[in-house]
């Protein structure tokens, strides 16, 4: 199975390292039972996937996620990917620093590609549906970052995941 990639998904990657010195996101669960501690944001914070535990992305995805593996793709960004059963490429949250204007820039040009708007999550929100895959994108700005989730599950779960996130950072 494809993981979605290409040009524009390498332009929103390059939006976050030309536009922020660093990179200060916190992620876990929403839910109390599965609520770890917050990243202290500050200049010198790097964000860590310990902070988003594979039984947050089992219970908002329904993915038997594995724990996560740490990247960071460009010096701006982390990445989290989750294996699920066989698929080292489960799961990928990824998180860059950039402005909202950036963020909009790179979203007008996927809604001119066909991407989905979505509202009701963050300040500005799109979706890349399947084509010839069953990946989903959903990409977001809030609370000062850009958040990509891609995962083999619905929309509607990725949406839920990424309130969870978005409440954690605010």
């Amino acid at each position: 199975m494809a993981r979605p990639n290409g040009p524009r998904l390498l332009k929103v990657l390059a939006v976050g390292a030309g536009g922020a010195a660093s990179l200060v996101a916190a992620l876990s669960s929403a839910a109390p039972a599965l609520a770890v501690g917050r990243l202290s944001a500050g200049p010198a914070s790097l964000p860590s996937c310990s902070i988003v535990p594979a039984s947050t992305v089992k219970w908002l995805l329904g993915e038997a996620a594995q724990p996560p593996v740490e990247t960071h793709p460009v010096p701006s960004g982390t990445t989290c990917t989750y294996a699920v059963g066989s698929n080292s490429l489960g799961v990928q949250i990824t998180f860059l620093q950039v402005t909202l204007p950036a963020f909009e820039a790179v979203e007008q040009d996927y809604l001119r590609s066909g991407a989905i708007k979505i509202s009701g999550i963050g300040q500005a929100a799109f979706a890349v549906g399947p084509r010839n895959n069953t990946y989903q994108n959903l990409f977001l700005y809030g609370a000062g970052y850009n958040m990509g989730i891609t995962a083999e599950a619905p929309l509607p779960k990725l949406e839920n995941l990424a309130k969870a996130v978005l409440a954690r950072l605010q």
